[in-house]
């Protein structure tokens, strides 16, 4: 009913300072990828209070393989205290956040 429906205005991107897009899949390929999604206009907010830049491509989060935005935001807006995210910087080097709430 009506809660679902505030519960899922939470996982704007907006609240985390961030747009996230789907790499394509002509990408992934190129680079060996089978999933990920990349941060895109970086604003205050999470994301850039944690150190991220834009065009790092997110893997997983907590463990789970990320494959569209809605589940990225959804990953991280729904963790209660720890959050892990792995993925490739815009050098292609892999990086391994973790943080606490």
């Amino acid at each position: 009913g009506t809660t679902d429906a505030s519960k899922k205005e939470t996982l704007s991107a907006g609240d985390l300072g961030v747009d996230l897009e789907v790499v394509p899949k002509v990408e992934k390929e190129k680079i060996g990828l089978k999933n990920g999604v990349r941060i895109l206009n970086l604003r205050n907010g999470f994301f850039r209070n944690n150190g991220f830049e834009e065009g790092f491509i997110i893997l997983k989060i907590n463990g789970v393989e990320v494959t569209t935005s809605e589940q990225a935001l959804e990953l991280i807006t729904k963790s209660s205290r720890k959050i892990t995210i792995e993925g490739i910087d815009r050098y292609g080097q892999f990086a391994y956040y973790s943080f606490s709430r």
